[in-house]
């Protein structure tokens, strides 16, 4: 089993935001007034400045190649003092509700089951928002598609609250070799009794991305998903709005207990970067 090591807090001045998707990024985004600076290997770079402080945003693509670039790019160029990885996720216990806001606690790797402990920050992860619940949870992380059903039932999962998605573990475990804190933040956009209509792969180009044409082109050819694509859409709105509204609460907790209190703890990292 991996376990992380907490660190002291102190301030972060330099923060990236990443995320798989245009969906989960673009609110955050809007709301802090990023300015789009960079295009890598497909990647889109943002950048917004509060005072001292550096927030970048990355929309990397889905997966594991994905989220080894981007880290790798980030570290080489930016040098960020804390992770903050957002997107949605699919529930694998029940009690979740759609928009649902999860921070992870611990990851899990399918189908290998490793197991990654996250530093959780309990002080500054904000309880409640607004107009959504707010969980702590395990994440299983899979290399593609699969059926709920079939993770439900993993012996590791049993007495836990559990999610699935296609990037938590890899963003966990590359930020442990960077010696980078780490914050997971997912949304739920499906609950543990629905499943998927169609294969991500087909929507999907070679880099990741979801593409426009390729969602259209799948519409077209199997009439039966327009209305559960609809309801993807609806629902990812909300999400990302979700995630956003506790992202932003998260920031602004981690910067007031930073200026108030600088014994707090708080993140995954073994070590703060100077």
């Amino acid at each position: 089993m991996i376990d992380t090591l907490q660190v002291p807090f102190r301030e972060f001045q330099t923060v990236a935001v990443t995320a798989a998707l245009r969906e989960e990024l673009a609110p955050l985004c809007t709301r802090l007034h990023a300015s789009k600076i960079h295009v890598h290997r497909k990647q889109l770079y943002y950048l917004a400045k509060t005072g001292r402080r550096r927030i970048f945003f990355v929309r990397a693509g889905m997966g594991l190649w994905n989220a080894a670039r981007v880290l790798r790019f980030l570290d080489k160029v930016v040098r960020p003092e804390l992770v903050i990885n957002i997107g949605f996720a699919g529930a694998l216990s029940e009690g979740f509700e759609l928009g649902d806001v999860v921070l992870v606690t611990e990851s899990v790797s399918w189908p290998s089951c490793k197991v990654m402990r996250l530093g959780e920050g309990r002080s500054l992860f904000p309880k409640s928002a607004s107009d959504h619940v707010i969980h702590k949870a395990t994440c299983v992380t899979v290399p593609k598609m699969t059926l709920k059903k079939k993770l439900s039932r993993l012996f590791l999962l049993r007495d836990r609250r559990a999610v699935v998605d296609l990037e938590t573990y890899h963003y966990a475990k590359f930020c442990e070799g960077l010696n980078v804190p780490f914050v997971a933040i997912r949304c739920i956009t499906d609950r543990l009794s629905d499943e998927f209509l169609f294969n991500l792969d087909d929507i999907t180009d070679a880099h990741g991305h979801v593409r426009a044409a390729m969602v259209f082109k799948e519409a077209f050819s199997n009439h039966g998903i327009i209305p559960h694509l609809w309801r993807l859409w609806r629902i990812s709105a909300r999400a990302g709005n979700n995630l956003a509204d506790t992202c932003l609460l998260m920031l602004r907790s981690i910067w007031a207990s930073a200026t108030a209190n600088g014994n707090n703890y708080f993140g995954c990292g073994r070590r703060h970067r100077k």
